[in-house]
């Protein structure tokens, strides 16, 4: 945080509200006796309330000079706790609790430069509406400072994952900072300004560590950033908890040890399990179990079921293979049961919250459910159990039951995967199942929140039955403009209807669905077929298997003589709600090319340029460690993964990419975004988004570097200098010479290399001279080489 030259306090812990609703004020004053110039001012206040909204609050100087800090903005929000300054976020872009700089709703803070500091400073508040919610005047802070200062973005991502000793922190820089400033308890340790990293030791178990960590810059002035915060307890033994996503990827199973069966025991037409493991973070408990084949629909009728002894009782529940189970869920019955005092009761999937991948079938699944929910908590040491129940059916363990015991706080906070786009020049694309036709059937507000905040490129939507092109291009543009400036261009066939900020080209209907050829010819050399599909629902596998081999027949024809063939490096892209809920081989047939069909629909063939399959984003929600895109909790089946965006990665690098769940969003993110708590209720199904980039075939650089040395310095702007204007040839890499990345390389360059250098003007444009990266800007500028990077 910023040093001010003179700091004065007070925490007068004052009441405020009553029953009725007559506005009530208070004051408090603070006596500064150190007479300073001010040349920068901040105001810190911490107000406990619960509707923000109510609240007015003006700083006095000694001299009468009066500011509004906060003018009855935040609705509903709780607590004001913020440090006005005119060097902060703009007010409101952030929840007020956010804990740091945020400038004042009305005026600004440099009325007070030039004033002298001694005196009697008030801060005033009224609540308009005490009957809302009580408030507590906590404390405030006047900061005084004689010279100005300049505000830093804040360290991202910030990561702390404890040991048996010590804790080990992660972070990212978004930008080039001189030092890093990481304070444990108190006591900082001043680390390089490039660090991403460090690791504590000499701690006793279950120590606790509350840790800041802030990013700064040298003189000229005062250069800071608002801290990140982290706080954890040291381990009391090696650690158990284990980061699972529900993605049907199992990677993260690695340090997992399962219990295995051996193959062959199944009854006659029984499921003949493999292996069981389980693993937990704080929330969940994950259970990951695989067969011997052949493929299983989980939720369809089958026999598979999962005990589980949440208290590590053998007296309590039902008793089975030696354990007292009192949770038991029927997973082809989509139904569990609670064994409790002799007795039973049923409830659903929503109750514990249980989720299962993949929704297609399987040899082998994960699956999640809550510790602790509205019906039952997990013990501190559970046993599993899974069965198939047929008759004699194979079970894992085969005697007994596998004792798992809980860990907590071993694992650090997930953190959000941002909104914005990773490199502005990214192509945002999404695909989102609005549910009959609901932007027109009152959920306009919440569907059209969500769009304007991803801010895509291209957005393939499913369910709009009943409105026209036109009529849905005309409600995009209501709420959201093409970046860049433009018009929106519009697609469709059925139900299925494409919004783009690029020309729409051709376009061909593929039974319910649509492709399009797109001129993203200035983004990325040649068009884009895209193609927004809405499959055929539930038990229709014949339905959806016929529109998969129609689709993958339409990309093979498309790549022998239609526009694929004279764009060989012409991306593809394919989304939309594919229901895939069936058999696997639908899902298997869209990226591979395998056509099942063949007497209809003609030869198999891979889809992508270079001969191999697509590839599925398969992409995260923003908060949970999960994929699942469509859920009913008032319905029989789990949570599915049904909406998908594949591509060629044969063209194409994947960038950020999401799965939108606004109930899961910090306040300051859903205000940031202008998004709303409830707006992913606005359908059954979550929008999904993902960016693109064309694959790089220029080198990694460092911006700024032009003489390659992997070191920024005054040489670097002396050899730009030499190639533009002594005649000492062309630059190897012109992205690294062109510091202020506008696409042209020329004598501004220089000029904004050295001040960054000697003035602190500010970094320079990703990749930054820090860490090596591609140039996110598409211009015409060449990096013939660059060795320093890999």
């Amino acid at each position: 945080m910023a040093q001010p030259d003179l700091e004065v306090c007070s925490s007068p812990a004052l009441d405020f509200g009553g029953e009725n609703g007559t506005p009530v004020s208070i004051s408090d004053s603070l006596v500064i006796n150190e007479d300073l110039l001010i040349e920068d001012l901040h105001v810190s206040v911490d107000i406990s309330h619960g509707f923000v909204a109510d609240l007015l609050v003006d700083v006095v100087s000694p001299s009468g000079t009066a500011l509004r800090l906060h003018d009855g903005l935040g609705g509903d929000l709780d607590d004001l706790r913020v440090i006005f300054s005119d060097e902060g976020v703009e007010n409101g872009v952030l929840a007020y609790d956010y804990g740091c700089y945020m400038q004042p709703s009305n005026g600004s803070l440099s009325i007070f430069s030039g004033q002298g500091s001694e005196g009697i400073w008030t801060l005033n508040i009224t609540d308009g509406f005490p009957a809302n919610a009580d408030g507590v005047l906590n404390s405030w802070c006047a900061e005084i400072f004689t010279s100005e200062v300049s505000i830093l973005s804040s360290i991202e991502s910030f990561a702390c994952i404890p040991t048996e000793d010590g804790m080990e922190a992660t972070w990212t820089n978004p930008q080039s900072y001189d030092a890093i400033e990481l304070t444990v308890n108190g006591t900082t340790v001043t680390l390089p300004g490039s660090a991403t990293a460090h690791t504590l030791t000499g701690y006793t178990s279950l120590s606790t560590l509350d840790l800041s960590i802030v990013g700064t810059l040298t003189a000229p002035g005062q250069w800071v950033s608002c801290p990140s915060h982290c706080s954890v307890v040291t381990l009391d033994g090696p650690p158990t908890q284990v980061a699972v996503v529900i993605d049907e990827r199992y990677d993260d199973w690695s340090g997992v040890s399962p219990t295995l069966d051996s193959m062959g025991d199944a009854v006659p037409g029984g499921l003949d399990i493999l292996s069981l493991s389980v693993a937990e973070d704080d929330d969940s408990l994950f259970v990951r179990f695989d067969f011997a084949g052949p493929e299983v629909q989980l939720d369809e009728e089958d026999t598979l079921i999962l005990y589980i002894d949440t208290d590590s009782n053998p007296d309590t529940g039902l008793a089975i293979s030696g354990m007292g189970a009192d949770l038991e869920w029927d997973f082809g019955a989509r139904q569990g049961t609670l064994w409790s005092g002799g007795g039973s009761t049923s409830f659903d999937h929503f109750d514990i919250g249980i989720v299962a991948a993949p929704t297609v079938s399987s040899t082998e699944f994960e699956i999640s459910l809550r510790r602790n929910s509205p019906i039952v908590s997990l013990g501190s040491e559970i046993k599993v159990l899974l069965c198939d129940d047929r008759p004699g059916g194979d079970c894992v363990p085969n005697t007994g039951s596998l004792t798992h015991v809980l860990a907590t706080g071993q694992l650090p906070t997930d953190i959000e995967i941002p909104l914005d786009r990773e490199f502005p020049s990214d192509v945002r694309v999404v695909t989102y199942n609005v549910l009959t036709d609901n932007p027109w059937q009152g959920e306009g507000g919440r569907i059209g929140r969500q769009l304007a905040a991803v801010a895509a490129d291209i957005y393939g939507f499913q369910e709009i039955y009943n409105h026209s092109v036109a009529e849905t291009v005309e409600y995009v543009e209501s709420w959201i403009s093409p970046s860049g400036g433009g018009i929106w261009y519009g697609a469709g066939q059925s139900d299925c209807k494409i919004v783009s900020r690029f020309p729409v080209l051709q376009v061909w209907p593929l039974s319910g669905n649509v492709a399009a050829w797109i001129d993203t010819t200035a983004e990325w050399g040649v068009p884009t077929m895209v193609i927004n599909a809405h499959l055929p629902c539930c038990s229709n596998d014949a339905g959806r298997q016929n529109e998969c081999d129609q689709i993958s027949a339409f990309i093979r024809d498309q790549r022998i003589a239609g526009l694929l063939s004279t764009h060989p490096n012409a991306p593809i892209l394919i989304l939309g709600d594919m229901n895939f809920v069936g058999m696997s081989q639908q899902r298997t047939t869209l990226l591979t090319g395998d056509i099942i069909d063949e007497s209809q629909w003609g030869w198999d063939a891979p889809p992508d340029a270079d001969g191999t399959s697509l590839i599925d984003t398969r992409s995260r929600q923003v908060a949970q460690r999960q994929i699942y895109t469509w859920r009913n909790d008032n319905g029989a089946y789990l949570p599915g993964f049904l909406d998908y965006i594949m591509y060629s990665d044969a063209v194409l690098d994947p960038g950020r990419s999401f799965v939108l769940l606004t109930q899961d969003l910090s306040a300051a993110t859903l205000a940031q975004h202008g998004l709303q708590f409830s707006d992913s209720n606005g359908s059954d199904h979550l929008l999904v988004s993902a960016d693109f980039r064309r694959v790089s075939t220029e080198p990694s650089f460092l911006r700024g570097d032009c003489n390659l040395d992997v070191s920024l310095n005054i040489s670097d702007a002396i050899s730009a200098l030499i190639s533009l204007f002594a005649m000492g040839g062309p630059a190897f890499c012109e992205d690294a010479c062109d510091s202020n990345d506008d696409g042209s390389f020329d004598i501004s360059d220089p000029v904004t290399l050295l001040a960054m250098l000697f003035t602190g003007s500010g970094d320079l444009p990703p990749p930054g001279p820090q860490d090596c990266g591609l140039d996110p800007t598409a211009d015409v500028l060449d990096c013939e080489s660059f060795n320093g990077c890999p």
